[in-house]
C-alpha cells in the first residue's frame, strides 16, 4: 500500500511556526525546534513527511516541488525499527557512498537564502548495511526531541545526490502528529526534482558525535620572553563604556598566520587641548600587537591611529585574546580584542572578516577583506556572506561594487584581483548586540570561483584488466590547458570496499604539459559490478572542479588452463559419450584397414615393369639362346 498526499507549504508553516512558539527560520538555517521557513524563504526545499507500511516493499519516487510539504505512506517490507530511506535525484543502482559536498549542493539549489551550507550545520557517523560512513553533513527537521528526525546528506558513486533519513517509530513531527520519518529534498534553481526511493533494511543511523572534550587553554612559547595563550573557545567580550574617548574600533579579526594587518579605532579627545595619545597591548596574547606613541589628538577633530598586528607563522589556530590600553592625556580607556587565526585557503584566495564596533552611531561595522596570493589575477570569483537573521538586515550600503544583497545573504563579486593584492568590502549592521558571541559563532564567508573553464583535462587513464579481489596499477594523465602553470591537489575517493592507495596528490603541471599519477586499486573479492566509479576533485588557482573516473572490473577473465584440469576435464566427457567412442574406434580401425589394402594395392602396381609385348618377346627369345648355348657348352 501506498499513498500520496499533497498539502500547500504555506499552510503547514503556518502551523508550524504557531505550534513551535519560536522566532521563524529559513529552511537552509533549521533550528532544532522547527523544520521550516518564514513562508517567503521557501522556494528551495521540498517537504516530505509520513509513515511506513511493513508490506512488501515497492518502488517509490517523489517529484519534489519547492514550497511544497508532501504527506506519504510508504511500503518498506518491515518494522520502522533499523531501516533508513535513501532519496536520490538518480534512478541508478547505489554502489557506493561517500559524505556529500556541501559546495556543490549550494550550486545545485542556486538559492542564497536557503542553501545547504546554513542547512547542515553538523555532521554525524552513518551506519549502512556493512559500511561505517563519518562526517557525513546533517540536520534535524523537527523538534520536541532535539535528535529526532535526522537527515544526512550524501553522494553516490556519480556524485549524485542522496538524501538519508532514519525511519522512526511514532514520533511527533513539525505539527504534533505523529510520523515514521520527516525530511526535506533540494530541488533544482527554484525547478521540481524527480527524487528515487532505496529502502535499507538493518541500517542505523548514529546519533551525532559527542561534542569534543573541552581544551584548556595553551601557552605558546614565542621566544624565552614572549608567549601567547591559545584559546579553544572565544572568550567574553566586555566592551567600555560610551563616551570615553574611544568612537570605534575593531573587536574580532580574522588573520592566518604569517599574516601582519593594521587596525584604525578611533579616537576622541576628551581634554579640550591638544594631547599625545599612546596605545599599550596587555593581556595573555599582547605580543601579537604593537604600541604606538606620541599621535596627536585634536579637540573635535576625532582621529584614527594605526597599530601593527602580527601573527607568527609557527601559532596553531585557535583564538588569541588581548585588549589595548589608550591613554589619552589624563583619561585612560581599554578595548578588548579577539585574534581568530584561521588555516589559509589552498585555493589562494583568502578572506577574513573583521569586526569593529561604531559607539558614536551604534552601529556594528563588518569587513571582509579578500587577499590574492596566487601568481596570477583572480577574475569573477565570488563571496558569499550570510548574515544571521537574528541581526535583521534589511538594507545597508557596501563600500564596492558590484555587491547584491538578497534578503540575508551578501554576494560580493571579486574583479581582477592582482596577485598580493587585498579588497576590502565594508558593510553596516544596526545596534550593537547585547550578546557579541554572536559575532564570535558567525559561519565563515564562502568563496565560490572564479568561474573560469577548468584548464586541467584528463588526457588518459590507462586501467589494467582486473577481476574481483585482484589488485591493479593505474596511470592517470593530467593535461594542462591553461596559460600559466598550475600548482593541482587531487583527491580521489570510490567505491566502498576498494583499496586505493594513494589517494591524494600534489603536482605541479606546466602550460601545454602533463604530468602522471600513479596509484593502485585492490578490489573486493565479492564485488559484483561491471563497472565502478570512482570521483577525482582538482582544486587549484581558485577552482575546483569534479571528475569521474569509470574503473571496469572483469568477471570472465580467461585463465590458461592446467594440464591436471585438461585431464579431468577429458575424463569426464569420455564417460559421458563412450559409446560414441566406441563407435569411432570401430570406424577408425576400418578405415585404417581400407587405407592399408589401398597403398600396399598402389605399391605393388607400381613395381611392376613397364614393358611393350615385343620388348618381352625379345627378351625371352635372348634367354632362349643363353639357355642354348649353355647346353652346348656342357655337351662339349
Amino acid at each position: 500500500m501506498l499513498s500520496l498526499r499533497i498539502v500547500p507549504l504555506l499552510i503547514l508553516l503556518l502551523v508550524m511556526l504557531s505550534s513551535a512558539q519560536s522566532v521563524p527560520t529559513q529552511s537552509g538555517n533549521e533550528t532544532p525546534a522547527n523544520v521550516g521557513a518564514s513562508p517567503q524563504n521557501i522556494s528551495a526545499w521540498s517537504g516530505l513527511v509520513g509513515d511506513t507500511s511493513p508490506a512488501p516493499a515497492a518502488s517509490f519516487s517523489i517529484n519534489a516541488t519547492p514550497g511544497v510539504i508532501s504527506s506519504a505512506v510508504i511500503d518498506i517490507g518491515a518494522p520502522p525499527s533499523g531501516v533508513s530511506l535513501m532519496f536520490s535525484n538518480s534512478s541508478a543502482p547505489i554502489t557506493s557512498l561517500s559524505p556529500g559536498n556541501l559546495n556543490l549542493l549550494d550550486q545545485f539549489i542556486g538559492s542564497s537564502a536557503d542553501n545547504a551550507t546554513a542547512t547542515f550545520t553538523s555532521t554525524s557517523t552513518f551506519t549502512i548495511g556493512n559500511s561505517t560512513i563519518s562526517g557525513v553533513p546533517t540536520t534535524y527537521t523537527s523538534a520536541p526531541n532535539a535528535t529526532a528526525f535526522e537527515m544526512g546528506y550524501l553522494q553516490d558513486q556519480a556524485g549524485d545526490i542522496v538524501i538519508v533519513a532514519e525511519v522512526v517509530n511514532q514520533s511527533a513531527d513539525f505539527n504534533g502528529t505523529p510520523a515514521d520519518f520527516q525530511l526535506m529534498l533540494p530541488t533544482q534553481n527554484g525547478s521540481p526534482v524527480e527524487y528515487y526511493l532505496t529502502v535499507l533494511q538493518n541500517a542505523n543511523i548514529s546519533p551525532p558525535s559527542p561534542p569534543p572534550p573541552v581544551v584548556p587553554p595553551q601557552r605558546i612559547v614565542i621566544s624565552p620572553n614572549v608567549s601567547l595563550v591559545v584559546l579553544p573557545k572565544p572568550p567574553l567580550i566586555m566592551l567600555p563604556p560610551p563616551n570615553a574617548g574611544l568612537l570605534a574600533y575593531p573587536i574580532l579579526k580574522e588573520m592566518s598566520p604569517g599574516d601582519n594587518a593594521l587596525i584604525f579605532p578611533l579616537l576622541e579627545d576628551l581634554g579640550g587641548t591638544p594631547v599625545y595619545a599612546s596605545a599599550v597591548p596587555e593581556g595573555s596574547s599582547a605580543s601579537l600587537a604593537s604600541a604606538v606613541s606620541n599621535a596627536l589628538l585634536l579637540p573635535d577633530q576625532p582621529a584614527s591611529v594605526a597599530i601593527p598586528i602580527h601573527v607568527p607563522q609557527d601559532v596553531p589556530v585557535g583564538y588569541y585574546a588581548l585588549s589595548i590600553e589608550y591613554h589619552l592625556g589624563t583619561s585612560n580607556v581599554s578595548q578588548p580584542l579577539i585574534i581568530h587565526v584561521v588555516p589559509s585557503q589552498p585555493a589562494g584566495l583568502n578572506v577574513y572578516r573583521q569586526v569593529s564596533i561604531d559607539q558614536q552611531h551604534n552601529d556594528s561595522v563588518m569587513q571582509l577583506s579578500a587577499l590574492n596570493t596566487e601568481s596570477g589575477p583572480v577574475n569573477n570569483a565570488e563571496v558569499l556572506e550570510q548574515v544571521p537573521p537574528s541581526f535583521g538586515l534589511q538594507e545597508t550600503s557596501f563600500s564596492l561594487t558590484p555587491t547584491t544583497l538578497n534578503e540575508s545573504l551578501i554576494t560580493w563579486d571579486l574583479m581582477n584581483l592582482l596577485p598580493n593584492e587585498t579588497q576590502t568590502l565594508s558593510y553596516v549592521l544596526p545596534g550593537i548586540p547585547s550578546d557579541l558571541e554572536l559575532f564570535t559563532l558567525w559561519p565563515a564567508a564562502q568563496i565560490i570561483g572564479p568561474n573560469l573553464r577548468p584548464n586541467i583535462l584528463i588526457e588518459d587513464f590507462e586501467a589494467p584488466n582486473i577481476g574481483p579481489g585482484e589488485k591493479g596499477n593505474y596511470t592517470l594523465k593530467l593535461f594542462n590547458s591553461g596559460p600559466a602553470a598550475e600548482t593541482v591537489a587531487v583527491e580521489i575517493t570510490g567505491a566502498q570496499g576498494w583499496n586505493l592507495e594513494p589517494d591524494s596528490f600534489n603536482v605541479t603541471i606546466p602550460s601545454g604539459a602533463a604530468a602522471d599519477l600513479h596509484f593502485s586499486l585492490t578490489a573486493p573479492a565479492d564485488a559484483p559490478d561491471p563497472v565502478y566509479y570512482f570521483t577525482m576533485y582538482l582544486y587549484y588557482d581558485g577552482i575546483q572542479d569534479q571528475k569521474i573516473l569509470p574503473v571496469p572490473l572483469n568477471h570472465e577473465k580467461l585463465m590458461a588452463p592446467t594440464l591436471s584440469s585438461l585431464s579431468q576435464q577429458l575424463l569426464a566427457w569420455a564417460t559421458r559419450n563412450v559409446y560414441l567412442i566406441i563407435l569411432a574406434l570401430v570406424l577408425a580401425s576400418v578405415a585404417g584397414a581400407a587405407l592399408y589394402l589401398a597403398i600396399r594395392r598402389g605399391y605393388l602396381e607400381f613395381r611392376k615393369p613397364r614393358y611393350s609385348e615385343e620388348r618381352v618377346d625379345s627378351l625371352k627369345k635372348l634367354q632362349q639362346m643363353f639357355t642354348a648355348d649353355k647346353k652346348d657348352k656342357d655337351r662339349k
